[in-house]
């Protein structure tokens, strides 16, 4: 009982890396890259589901509401998620003078038919 109890306790702590979980093969297998030359997904760079409501279309490319960041077109790509998502990997951690800067998005992936 000892030892259930101690394994359910860590099952949080166990999950899968940013979207390397079941129906995400796809991210992985693309290879994808950014224009920087950058993999959008990798052990350092999450990639999660977003919802509609967090992007809006612009004139410049993808505006991310959340952060107000624009991802150019050359750092979109169409998602290939089976449930018809959009996907944004982020990561790495900027600093500038001493002053961390927020993690920027590395990829985006829109579902077909938006925009």
């Amino acid at each position: 009982m000892k030892r259930l109890l101690m394994t359910l306790a860590l099952l949080p702590l166990a999950g899968p890396a940013g979207a390397h979980g079941p129906g995400t093969e796809w991210l992985m297998d693309g290879d994808y890259k950014n224009s920087g030359g950058e993999h959008c997904c990798s052990a350092d760079r999450d990639c999660l589901p977003i919802p509609n409501s967090d992007l809006e279309l612009t004139p410049q490319g993808w505006k991310y509401l959340p952060t107000g960041e624009v991802i150019s077109e050359r750092d979109t790509f169409r998602s290939r998620d089976p449930q018809g998502r959009h996907w944004r990997c982020h990561g790495t951690i900027y600093w500038r003078d001493n002053v961390r800067l927020p993690e920027k998005t590395r990829c985006l992936f829109v579902a077909p038919g938006t925009g």
